[in-house]
């Protein structure tokens, strides 16, 4: 009992941490954006998210309390997050919201009382798989049928403005002018086979939260590819199949690349795509290996801007053995489920060396083979203890939802 309350309050403060933290630019509050469903550009990350952030308070409701008590409490705690959210800088109430955190705690609930089955392991194994390789297909760049302009230190109503200014900016050989690009088929080619970029850029003050330095935008202000800074990092986003499936994604992004560099100098800044590790330099500095890895696959459900980057390696290292105990534990006991986590691994390492959107990662590659390994092992004792506290602390289940 007292393991459960404190992995609630636990998933409580998370979950707080996740949805009340200021975020910058409020947008304006209409009836309209409050009952849309899906909408805005990461709107599909919204929903995953929101799904599968409520999905352990479900569990862990449903196990201290009788099923409808526990929905009504983990409904009560949405809204009140809500309702709080009005006030806080950059969130803002939303249905979606509601709804999904709804359905993640219903899913969580449901998760207690009947368990997976045999066709729900298989599921969530198949899951995991997608996720640990997702980066690979989901980073590839996509350009935009529509006119491309280059867009200079541009100014929106969600980002702060960079200060610096632009003296000249090319993709490729196709000099990219803060206007509509006249050579859009060669500028076309140039992202799509990853040609560099080069800006001749004079150095503004760090800003405080994410500003675009350069971009590529369609006639219908989709961001086809965008240059911007955050402090003193730098980072690189692109429009991809990601993007059109309304997920975030992991940046490219260089820690620190503006320490030194004091504002008002001129500076030539060079993003080479071209190359597996992916390489930014600044004048004489160069920083390669520069791509996410199959560990940031986090990064296409929540976009962590700013802060630390610890924690962002964190959050990587977590996800990837994360990964790995899942599939672990939803294997068949078999000797052949001893090769799935560390075949994956492998493929997946393999993959990323070959992929220029990706950088191969051998420590995120050990930890969901290692995480696999140990998810086996942990298979049976798993099912035994989550039998045993629902036997002793919660509803009768019908079936352990744990892999055993």
């Amino acid at each position: 009992m007292t393991l459960t309350i404190g992995a609630l309050l636990g998933w409580v403060a998370t979950v707080g941490w996740l949805t009340l933290t200021p975020a910058g630019y409020t947008p304006p509050l209409t009836l309209e954006a409050f009952v849309c469903i899906g909408c805005g550009w990461r709107g599909t990350s919204d929903i995953l998210l929101n799904w599968a952030m409520f999905v352990p308070g479900g569990v862990l409701t449903a196990t201290l309390l009788e099923r409808r008590r526990a929905l009504l409490l983990v409904v009560a705690f949405t809204v009140v997050i809500e309702i709080v959210q009005i006030g806080i800088p950059g969130r803002f109430p939303a249905l979606q919201d509601l709804v999904f955190n709804t359905l993640g705690a219903v899913s969580g609930a449901v998760l207690v009382s009947h368990g997976l089955g045999r066709l729900g392991q298989r599921l969530l194994a198949g899951i995991v798989v997608i996720a640990w390789l997702s980066p690979i297909g989901l980073l590839i760049p996509m350009t935009s049928a529509h006119d491309l302009y280059g867009q200079w230190t541009p100014v929106f109503g969600g980002s702060a403005h960079y200060e610096g200014r632009i003296l000249s900016a090319s993709v490729g050989t196709v000099e990219t002018p803060s206007r509509r690009v006249e050579e859009k088929a060669a500028l076309d080619r140039a992202i799509v086979t990853r040609q560099p970029i080069e800006l001749r850029l004079r150095i503004g003050p760090p800003p405080s939260s994410l500003a675009p330095v350069f971009q590529v935008a369609d006639s219908h202000r989709d961001f086809i590819l965008t240059i911007g800074a955050v402090g003193q990092d730098l980072i690189v986003r692109g429009n991809n199949p990601a993007t059109v499936l309304g997920l975030d994604q992991p940046d490219v992004r260089w820690n620190g690349a503006m320490d030194g560099v004091t504002p008002g100098d001129t500076v030539i800044l060079t993003v080479d795509r071209s190359v597996d590790s992916v390489c930014i330099s600044l004048d004489e500095r160069t920083e390669c290996a520069l791509a996410p890895s199959l560990g940031d696959g986090w990064g296409f459900l929540i976009y962590l801007e700013g802060g630390p980057n610890w924690i962002r390696t964190l959050t990587s290292l977590a996800w990837a053995l994360g990964l790995g105990l899942v599939l672990g534990l939803m294997s068949d006991p078999t000797r052949s489920a001893l090769v799935l986590g560390p075949l994956l691994a492998l493929v997946g390492y393999v993959a990323s060396y070959l992929s220029p959107d990706v950088s191969a990662s051998a420590v995120h590659a050990v930890l969901v083979a290692g995480g696999s390994l140990a998810g086996i092992r942990l298979r049976r004792p798993f099912a035994r203890l989550w039998t045993t506290h629902l036997s002793s602390h919660g509803p009768p289940a019908t079936e352990s939802p744990s892999p055993g």
